[in-house]
């Protein structure tokens, strides 16, 4: 199991974020991920942790941000934009919506040197029911995310009734078996870092989405960090390049966006906080370790 330290720090260096552990008790898990690919270096696991009440606001905004852009049936989502198209107001005007959630976007950069958070990674997906029918980077992926949301639930300190995941359409779920070997793994996860509770877990299916697409919004706010956040990491680290305080302009050997929104990444001064990770695995110590994310305050 992961360590608990992580949240502990986090709330030490940064004390405000300690009643964001206090939430409604309807708790919402909204997330997203970024495949590893052929020679990329990282990817990348991103979730919202909210509450049912402090996502009304942003339901609101979404609503009238769609149909004022004639966008009600589409997804507003990191690879759906106009590869030369500037950033484009309607990204600016979801973004905004996004930070009206009371709420913390946790996000996760992934090195390569990462396997498993078992030391015989094999073995534990072998012996758990379902599991052992994964390609290792599926399962992979549903491992880490689990844990990095057991220590994240674990930590919240009010009564929590409820708990609903939502995800956006994913490899873990392109099948109704897989989809409950998925949620079941998640929800005993989280019940081995909390312990005894009677919390009413649920999975809300992305394929049962809304006309407007509320569950895939939702997600697609993960999304929007997640993807772009990984893609400047393969293509930048190669040349020594760092994100900014006022942003990065992708190149075009990347997804190409004439002019990113990196600088969202990094805007906590909004209801929704953001706590970006590089994550890697340290053979020397063997463990995993988790390094904050911070922009580069000059260019």
């Amino acid at each position: 199991m992961l360590s608990k330290g992580l949240i502990d720090d986090l709330i030490i260096r940064y004390p405000e974020l300690e009643d964001y552990f206090v939430l409604a008790e309807d708790v919402l898990i909204a997330s997203d991920f970024r495949e590893k690919k052929e020679d990329d270096e990282f990817w990348g696991i991103s979730f919202l942790l909210s509450d049912l009440d402090s996502i009304q606001s942003f339901d609101y905004y979404r609503i009238d941000i769609k149909k004022r852009y004639n966008y009600i049936n589409k997804e507003i989502k990191y690879s759906a934009f106009n590869p030369d198209e500037k950033r484009p107001e309607l990204l600016n005007e979801f973004i905004n919506a996004a930070d009206t959630i009371r709420g913390i976007l946790f996000n996760f950069v992934i090195d390569s040197s990462f396997v498993s958070i078992f030391n015989d990674s094999e073995s534990e997906r072998k012996k758990l029911k379902g599991l052992s029918r994964y390609k290792f980077n599926d399962y992979q992926k549903l491992e880490l995310f689990s844990h990095l949301v057991g220590i994240v639930i674990s930590s919240i300190k009010s009564k929590i009734v409820s708990l609903k995941w939502i995800t956006d359409k994913d490899n873990l779920l392109n099948n109704p078996k897989r989809k409950k070997i998925s949620y079941e793994y998640l929800f005993n996860t989280i019940d081995e870092y909390k312990g005894a509770n009677n919390i009413m877990y649920e999975f809300i299916d992305p394929n049962l989405d809304s006309p407007d697409m509320i569950l895939a919004d939702l997600s697609n706010i993960s999304d929007l960090i997640v993807g772009p956040m990984v893609d400047i990491y393969n293509q930048y680290l190669r040349d020594d390049i760092e994100i900014t305080a006022d942003g990065v302009s992708f190149p075009t050997a990347t997804k190409f966006k004439a002019i990113s929104y990196s600088e969202w990444f990094f805007s906590n001064y909004k209801n929704l906080k953001k706590v970006n990770y590089m994550t890697w695995f340290d053979p020397k110590s063997n463990q995993i370790n988790f390094t904050e994310i911070h922009p580069k305050w000059d260019k």
